[in-house]
């Protein structure tokens, strides 16, 4: 019965049970699986864990990236919007002045005489003839002609 008068706290004895052999006298071999399948796991959660981190690092720096194009895109979208305002208010006022010039020329149109008042002035002038027309000259050199004509 040297199970219940060994002493607490004394050192047990080798080959007896409880000490450090095994059940039949034998020596414990020290359980190395579970602490190296737990240590081994442990290396594995850390490397995982860098990997998140180094993928949470790389999804950051692209986050940012984005943000940056983003506000560079942003900013040149803008500018290009007050310079299509600013050609779409110049073409406004060309169009303004093109359309003044328009009511000018058609105001100027309708005081001009219209097709059917000049083919008239031209049935008129053919019919007077005017390149057969005498002068006040040619008439009067005629008239003192026909006198001194019937003078002799």
């Amino acid at each position: 019965m040297a199970l219940f008068t060994k002493k607490p706290g004394a050192p047990a004895e080798p080959g007896k049970h409880g000490g450090l052999g095994g059940l039949f006298g034998k020596p414990k071999e020290k359980a190395a699986g579970p602490s190296l399948e737990v240590g081994a796991e442990l290396n594995a959660v850390v490397r995982r864990l860098k990997l998140l981190e180094e993928q949470f690092t790389n999804i950051r720096r692209k986050q940012q990236m984005l943000e940056q194009n983003m506000l560079q895109n942003s900013k040149k979208a803008i500018n290009e919007n007050k310079l299509l305002n600013d050609d779409i208010i110049e073409m406004r006022e060309t169009l303004g002045k093109i359309e003044d010039k328009a009511v000018l020329i058609i105001k100027e149109l309708k005081l001009c005489a219209k097709k059917d008042e000049v083919d008239l002035l031209k049935k008129y002038v053919n019919l007077w003839e005017p390149v057969n027309f005498v002068t006040k000259k040619e008439v009067s050199s005629i008239v003192e002609n026909a006198l001194d004509a019937r003078k002799t």
